[in-house]
């Protein structure tokens, strides 16, 4: 991935949560540096988290010997995230809805809604071991919304 000419990119490669925090320190940080909204930045920290984390315990199944790879590209009107993990994948256009009477009590399935509610775009590769996290700064002119495999 290419970051944004006027923005950062930073590139991590992890295995545990525990890995996270200088992740988390550094997308903190360079929203922090370009005064990103607190909306804005709680929607993006919160679709990263629950990417990363899900690329962890589900695609990695929590294996310290698998690796997670995650792209950052922070820009001025602009955030991508790209985030792989090194499982077999899982088919995302099938994902059972977590508010369906049915599924209220189940433990999983809240990730995906949630990071499909908070970005602007959600692509998964075919696998589905990939995922590309795009959020516009609200205060930047409008785009479309895009939530289709990539």
């Amino acid at each position: 991935m290419s970051g944004p000419s006027d923005g950062a990119t930073q590139s991590f490669c992890i295995s545990r949560l525990e890995e996270l925090a200088p992740v988390r320190q550094w997308l903190r940080d360079q929203l922090g540096r370009r005064r990103y909204a607190s909306h804005d930045t709680f929607a993006i920290r919160t679709g990263f988290e629950e990417a990363a984390a899900n690329a962890i315990t589900h695609g990695n199944r929590s294996d310290p010997a698998k690796h997670v790879r995650i792209e950052l590209s922070i820009g001025d009107a602009r955030v991508e995230m790209t985030i792989e993990d090194e499982g077999p994948g899982f088919d995302y256009s099938h994902v059972k809805d977590p508010t369906a009477d049915e599924n209220l009590l189940r433990a999983g399935g809240r990730g995906v809604m949630m990071v499909r509610a908070f970005m602007d775009e959600v692509d998964y590769n075919e696998a589905g071991n990939r995922v590309r996290l795009v959020k516009y700064r609200s205060d930047a002119p409008p785009q479309p919304r895009r939530n289709a495999p990539s």
